[in-house]
């Protein structure tokens, strides 16, 4: 039973783990886009 709760508690930590990283990379990749944007509008 306490190994099972253990399990739950490390799975449950790593999908929050995963969905921070995949928020993180979804950030990024914004914050990538903005700078392509305003490059591009710049060397106009």
């Amino acid at each position: 039973m306490h190994t099972l709760h253990t399990l739950h508690t490390l799975h449950t930590r790593q999908t929050q783990a995963v969905m921070d990283s995949s928020r993180f990379n979804r950030l990024g990749n914004n914050y990538g886009s903005l700078n392509h944007t305003v490059r591009v509008l710049g060397g106009r």
